[in-house]
Order: structure tokens, then C-alpha cells, then sequence
């Protein structure tokens, strides 16, 4: 057999051996699409059959065993918030920010659900899935094609691990060491950051079982209605087979978790490639170094307040180092001979330069890890959730700053980025964190694929999965044992003191009526 033959035959076994697999990632945020677009293209490139649910086309890659169900148009963040309502969170509490994810759930849910390719999808007959991925952010009604195809189920989280995940897989977290992922708390919290984070935490629940996984229900019961009897969300959600969670031990402290969540952080992450020829001579020639400045696709730089721009502004004008700024409106007047903006940049090719020495970003992880990847200290203005916690875990660890949105002045702006710049010991921590962060078994991608054949070789993979799932909080926890053994201790107590009662008295009476007899 000749080596074309050979293979051939190779190609075709290959082939053959291709799951065909159901993702959904239904949401329109680019940093999300981009994240969950490479997990596809890894599929598709390992020769499985993919169905990508999605807001934004893959269509123009030309992908082979690719089928696309397009929500078009798509959801339009401005219809339940303007940018101003956005930046007004960056200074409200926790308490309300986890409620205003709650209600765009709801909103986004339900433009998905009612697009036309999306009822095509969910009233199809005749298809079959080997395996079902969903974006865990909160889309837990997608869920639901699981119970349509019959399929076992893999979730990829692109924030860290919220509670609710360690509950699902049979895991109570310790609220003393694993604070809320939306905290800026530390593992080695104060007795009032313990407190805080309970009550929290807590609150998270509650709104979650109380408030956000009724409505997804109703979502289900209204958009799956011909499947009935449906089974509820929280029995599909503990049969979530794994749990691939965007973390990494470079960049989050160590927590207990179960076999079943494996962290994948830096999955995205490919070797850089060549930047526009533009953009390469500008940070080739920085004899000074560079700094990126990106708020992320979801907040656009040209729309905050003036007084923030003029404070930007001024700030780079008076550096020595150049800055790329990703600035949606070439028409910004006044821009310093140092500065190039642009409507977008190729983020992780220009964080891979040698002469990128800062990045001043909103917080999203997928910038944070590109970054610390490379090396690259970071200046944080987050605006919500789990930003604030990834900003303060940074300044924790020394590879960064924090400055809150509203407390962005041209001095303290100013101020904020001359120390990173001046204070090697930044650089430095950076430079060592990327080093852990590269050091690794194999690429987090290749682990991601590995677990998700896995699942599929397996048929759900019942063997990774905790008996815990199925207890009540009561058993797990012991009550019942330690409830049942303070009757026993209460009994044997009970009855000794009743015995020894019972001789004294005896004994007393024998005393008694020796004293009577004398």
C-alpha cells in the first residue's frame, strides 16, 4: 500500500470517527463570539460535524462540516440600555449589577428563542447530536435542545466559576476562602469581606433560584411546549456532564473543585501573527515602549463623557511612550502626535510585541489572560461584575493598577499610569506570571478537545460525575448524622442520668432507713 492509499485510508477513519455536535453560543458580544468561535474552528478542524447557534457568521471562513443557525439580526444591546446606563453600573452596587444580568437574560433569551432560524432548529425533526455545548452565561434555557436531542451536555463558562457551577457538580463552596466572582476579593479575606461575601453570595442564590431560573423555565415551557412533559432546568443542570471554565492557576488563586470542571484558560490564545504594516513600523519605532488602550467591544471609547477624553488626552500627551487606542471614530480632534487610534486592533497580536508595555483595559478576561500571557502589566477601569474582581486580583498580585470610572480625572489618570510605567516591579510580576501561565501540559485547547471526545467516547461521561448532585443539602452536609447522633448522645445521656438518679435515690433511701433503724 502506497503512502497516498495510506492516507486516504487515514483521512476517511478520521472522518468517520467525527462526533456531530449541537454549539451554542447565542450571543451577540464579540469578545464572547471570538472566544467561543475558536473552540468551533478546533472542532471543525479535528473533523467533527458542527451546528454553531450564533449571532455573528462564521459562514465567510468557508468552513467544511459546518452548519450555521444565524440569529439575524441580532439582539440590540442599546433596546434595554444605552452606554450611559452601562457606565452608571460601573459605580452601583453589587446587588444591582447581579440583577441587571438577570433582567438581559430575559430580554436576549426571548429575541433568540423567537427568531425564525432558532424555531427551525428547536421544531426540527430527524436530527441526531452526539453532544450538546452551551456558553455558560446565562442561557441555561438553551439547555433544553439537551432534552430535544437527547444529547449529554458540555458547558464552557468565559468568567471563572460562579457558585452555582460547584453546586451543579455536587460542591458547596467555601465562602471563607472562594469569594463571589463578582467580588474584588482575595482568597485571604477579613472577617468583613467573609461576611460580605456570604451575604452575597447568598443573595446570588436566592436571586437565581428565585428569580432567573423561573424565568428560563417559562422560557422552556413556552418555546419547547410540543416536547412536553419537559423535565425542569435544575434536573438538566445535574446532568451537565463537564463544566470547561476560563480560568488558569496563573491568574486565579487555588479553590476546591470537582474533576468535572477543568480549567482551559488561554485556550483562545494563538501564536501571534504579523500586524498591518502600519501598525508594526508605529511599535517598532516606539523607542519608548507602547500602551494598548481597549475598553473592550461592548463600550466604545467615543462615546464616554468628554471630560474623560480630554483626561485620556492629556495624559498621553505629555508621554514619552506611544499609544494604540481603540477609538470607534477616526474624527477625534486634537489627538497627539503619539497616539494611533483605530476602530479595532489585532488585540493579542499587539499585546505579543516586546515593545507593548502596558494595557489599560475595562477588565474582561479574555484581554486579561491575552495580556498576562504576554507579559504586559495592566491598568484596570472596570465597570462590572466579575471586571472588578479580576482588577483587584491583579492589583493583589502586583501585576497591575486600578482606577474606578468615576474617579478618572486628568491627575489621577495621569498619576495611575506613570506608576506602572515607572515602577519596574510591575513589569517584572508580569513577566513571571506569564511564565506560569505558559507552562503547561499540553495547550489548554488541546485539553479542551481532549475532555469534550471524551464526554462524547462516553456517552456523557456518568463516571466524572459526583453521586453529590443527587443528595439533599441536608444529607450532604451531615445534618441528618449529626442530628440522628445528638438523639443518640441525648438518649444515652438521658438514660445514664436517669440510672444515676435512680441509684442515688436508692442509695439514699438504704441511708435513710438505716438512720430510722439505729
Amino acid at each position: 500500500m502506497n503512502f497516498k492509499c495510506f492516507l486516504v485510508i487515514a483521512i476517511c477513519i478520521t472522518i468517520t470517527n467525527g462526533y456531530k455536535i449541537l454549539f451554542l453560543a447565542p450571543f451577540v458580544w464579540k469578545s464572547h463570539f471570538l472566544f467561543m468561535s475558536e473552540f468551533v474552528k478546533t472542532l471543525v478542524d479535528r473533523q467533527h460535524e458542527v451546528t454553531y447557534l450564533t449571532s455573528n457568521s462564521l459562514k465567510h471562513l468557508n468552513l467544511p462540516n459546518y452548519t450555521e443557525v444565524l440569529i439575524e439580526p441580532p439582539f440590540d444591546m442599546e433596546s434595554i440600555g444605552s452606554q450611559e446606563k452601562w457606565l452608571e453600573m460601573a459605580g452601583s452596587s453589587t446587588f444591582m449589577r447581579i440583577n441587571s444580568f438577570n433582567f438581559l437574560s430575559k430580554s436576549w433569551t426571548t429575541h433568540a428563542f423567537s427568531n425564525l432560524n432558532v424555531q427551525k432548529l428547536i421544531h426540527s425533526t430527524g436530527l441526531h447530536f452526539d453532544l450538546i455545548i452551551n456558553e455558560e452565561w446565562w442561557a441555561d434555557s438553551f439547555l433544553m435542545f439537551a432534552h430535544k436531542f437527547k444529547a449529554p451536555i458540555i458547558t464552557i463558562c468565559p468568567v471563572g466559576i460562579p457558585d452555582f457551577i460547584d453546586r451543579q457538580q455536587g460542591l458547596f463552596t467555601p465562602l471563607s476562602i472562594v469569594p463571589h466572582w463578582a467580588l474584588p476579593f482575595s482568597d485571604n479575606m477579613s472577617f468583613y469581606e467573609r461576611w460580605f461575601n456570604a451575604i452575597l453570595s447568598t443573595y446570588d442564590w436566592a436571586v437565581r433560584e428565585f428569580s432567573y431560573l423561573p424565568t428560563a423555565e417559562e422560557h422552556t415551557r413556552k418555546y419547547f411546549a410540543h416536547l412536553a412533559p419537559l423535565p425542569s432546568l435544575n434536573d438538566i443542570l445535574r446532568n451537565v456532564s463537564m463544566v470547561l471554565v476560563n480560568t488558569h492557576r496563573a491568574l486565579s488563586p487555588p479553590r476546591p473543585s470537582m474533576p468535572n470542571v477543568v480549567n482551559i484558560g488561554g485556550a483562545h490564545i494563538k501564536p501571534s501573527k504579523l500586524l498591518p504594516e502600519d501598525i508594526q513600523k508605529f511599535i517598532d519605532e516606539a523607542k519608548h515602549g507602547v500602551i494598548y488602550f481597549s475598553i473592550g467591544s461592548i463600550l466604545q471609547s467615543s462615546r464616554l463623557p468628554e471630560e474623560k477624553l480630554q483626561a485620556f488626552l492629556e495624559t498621553f500627551r505629555k508621554l514619552k511612550q506611544r499609544v494604540l487606542w481603540k477609538f470607534e471614530k477616526e474624527s477625534l480632534i486634537n489627538v497627539p502626535s503619539n497616539v494611533l487610534i483605530r476602530n479595532w486592533f489585532p488585540q493579542n497580536d499587539i499585546l505579543s510585541h516586546s515593545n507593548v508595555i502596558l494595557y489599560i483595559t475595562h477588565g474582561g478576561l479574555f484581554g486579561t489572560s491575552e495580556s498576562l500571557y504576554h507579559g504586559v502589566p495592566l491598568l484596570f477601569i472596570p465597570f462590572s461584575l466579575y471586571q472588578f474582581m479580576n482588577a483587584n486580583r491583579i492589583k493583589t498580585e502586583g501585576y497591575g493598577q486600578v482606577l474606578l470610572f468615576n474617579d478618572i480625572t486628568k491627575e489621577s489618570f495621569s498619576k495611575a499610569v506613570n506608576e506602572i510605567l515607572s515602577d519596574m516591579s510591575y513589569l517584572s510580576k508580569a513577566k513571571e506570571t506569564s511564565a506560569i501561565f505558559k507552562d503547561n501540559l499540553v495547550h489548554p485547547m488541546d485539553e479542551a478537545m481532549f475532555w469534550i471526545e471524551h464526554v462524547c467516547k462516553f456517552k456523557g461521561a456518568k463516571h466524572l460525575k459526583s453521586h453529590a448532585v443527587n443528595m439533599t443539602w441536608f444529607s450532604y452536609l451531615l445534618f441528618d448524622v449529626l442530628f440522628i447522633n445528638a438523639i443518640i448522645l441525648f438518649t444515652v445521656i438521658a438514660v445514664v442520668y436517669v440510672l444515676v438518679k435512680s441509684l442515688c435515690s436508692k442509695q439514699k433511701n438504704r441511708q435513710e432507713s438505716g438512720k430510722k433503724q439505729k
